[in-house]
This record gives structure tokens, C-alpha cells and sequence, in this order.
């Protein structure tokens, strides 16, 4: 498993596997936030997010550690396109992968040995992309209620509980390693819509607050649409 930067502060790294890192160390101890962004190589709302994040985050008023992964899919990111260059895949449902399998189940092996153990929470970032307009919410395990005070506590204007956590997903393997988890999806269609970039950034921080990591209340805007269902595009897309 990867070993994170001791120091407080800033720190760029890149794991074994060559997956590019970004983590903020507090000057206290505190939980561990993982966040990713950039799993289909088409989104790009997260992957802004979690760089402004990172760069505007005081270490010295933050408990814990942020642990960013701002483009997991970089051979898709850098051919634009939604899946693996390499084999056509959509890493949304490769996980946990296989560290001998294809270059997607590879690389789905390595963010699942290498970083979600370091979680006490993951929250992975996807929006629409190019190809679809997606509602901006954040999305949870119905059956989990730190799921579902995560949820309400990051701020998205629609919260969806979910029944059923399909294979293959990333949170799928945060939920079989016991690490509670949110998504969020945001417009997409090809942009990044300013509200949705502000709701990332803002989500980040709420979470980071509601998990003690940063003294004060989550910046909750208005009140969430809440929707129960299974919600599952991944078999179209």
C-alpha cells in the first residue's frame, strides 16, 4: 500500500502504478478524505474542483489529511474520451480490478490496493461528461446512515439513495472495504457549469467540516431534493 507524506503541508506525489496524487497533511491528526475525479476522461467538473481545492486548503487549520486523485483516467483524459484509450473500458465498472488483467482492470486494481485503504471516507467526482446532461446531486448507499449524513451534509441540490451498489464502481469497492462513500454527477454536456463547479468545491469542504477535519458547519444553500432508487446509467454508458 502506498505510504502518504508524513509532513504537513502540500505535497504532489506519484503512487507505484504512476497515478498522479495530490495530498494536503494537516497539522493535526484527523480522518483521511480520499476524493477522485477524472474516472471517465470526459468530465472535467471535478478535476478543476479538486485543484482549487487543494490550493486554496490552510494546512495548518485542517485535522486529518486530503488525499486527492484529480484524474485517475489519464490515458482517457488526455484522448478525451470517456473510456481507456487501451481497451475501450469504462473503469466505472472495472473495480476492484485485477493487477494482471487489462490496462483498465490494472489500473482499477492499483487505486484500490494503493489508496482506498487510506480512507475514512471516498468521495469520487463524475459528471456527465461529453455524451450525457446529468442532474447535479450527490449520490449514497440508502442502507448507510454515515452515507446518508454525509449526503445531506455536502450540499448538493438533489441527494439519491441508493438500494442497491452495482459491481465494477468505484464506491463498490469503498463500500466492500467497509469505507463509507458518496458520488456526485453534474451537468456535463461538454462544460463545466460554474454552479456545479461552486457546488464541488463548496461539498469538499462540507464533508471535510462534517467529518471534523475543519472547525465549523456545513454551508448547506437550500433544503435537498431527495430521491430513493437504483438510478443505474452505467449499462447504457
Amino acid at each position: 500500500m502506498l505510504c502518504l507524506p508524513a509532513a504537513p503541508g502540500l505535497h504532489r506525489f506519484r503512487s507505484p502504478f504512476d497515478i498522479a496524487a495530490i495530498a494536503v497533511r494537516g497539522a493535526a491528526d484527523g480522518p483521511t478524505l480520499l476524493v477522485s475525479a477524472g474516472v471517465h476522461g470526459d468530465e472535467y467538473e471535478g478535476v478543476r474542483a479538486i485543484f482549487e481545492t487543494v490550493e486554496s486548503l490552510d494546512a495548518g487549520a485542517l485535522r486529518g489529511t486530503l488525499l486527492t486523485v484529480p484524474v485517475l483516467n489519464y490515458p482517457a483524459h488526455r484522448a478525451v474520451t470517456r473510456h481507456h484509450p487501451a481497451d475501450g473500458a469504462n473503469l466505472a465498472r472495472q473495480f476492484p480490478g485485477r493487477a494482471d488483467g487489462t490496462a483498465s482492470e490494472q489500473l482499477a486494481h492499483a487505486f484500490s490496493t494503493d489508496f482506498l485503504p487510506h480512507a475514512d471516507f471516498y468521495l469520487d467526482l463524475h459528471s456527465g461528461g461529453i455524451r450525457f446532461a446529468m442532474p447535479s446531486m450527490a449520490g449514497y448507499e440508502a442502507a448507510d446512515p454515515r452515507g446518508r449524513a454525509a449526503a445531506e451534509a455536502f450540499g448538493a441540490p438533489v441527494i439519491w439513495g441508493h438500494p442497491v451498489i452495482e459491481p465494477g464502481r468505484t464506491i463498490s469497492a469503498a463500500r466492500a472495504l467497509g469505507i463509507p462513500f458518496l458520488y456526485t454527477e453534474a451537468r456535463g454536456a461538454g462544460r463545466i457549469h460554474p454552479e456545479d463547479l461552486l457546488m464541488m468545491r463548496r461539498g469538499i469542504t462540507n464533508l471535510m467540516r462534517h467529518l471534523g477535519m475543519l472547525d465549523g458547519a456545513p454551508e448547506i444553500p437550500a433544503p435537498p431534493r431527495r430521491l430513493q432508487g437504483i438510478g443505474n446509467i452505467g449499462r447504457a454508458a
